[in-house]
């Protein structure tokens, strides 16, 4: 698995992201090409729901665009800037 990060680059700040996640070993199990339209699968769809719902579980992401295609699911959102504080453990654990 490759991840590109910059290591200089805190990934906490506000600001635009992108990502990319890719099938392996490379298998089309997102979607299909059928008459020059992406046709979701099933796995395609729930990658696309469980995208759309993570602006209701945190509001500081704001979601900009997705595409999904055979192989891969590509997107890009806004990050609000985030208090430290909302990143520290409880004193439970």
């Amino acid at each position: 698995m490759h991840f590109a990060r910059l290591k200089t680059h805190g990934y906490r700040g506000e600001g635009y992201y992108f990502i990319t996640f890719a099938t392996a070993p490379r298998r089309a199990l997102l979607s299909e090409i059928r008459d020059g339209r992406i046709q979701l699968f099933p796995e395609g769809r729930a990658v696309v729901e469980a995208w759309q719902r993570i602006p209701a579980d945190d509001p500081a992401y704001s979601l900009r665009i997705n595409v999904v295609m055979p192989t891969t699911f590509t997107a890009s959102w806004f990050a609000k800037a985030v208090p430290v504080t909302r990143f520290r453990r409880s004193s439970n654990g």
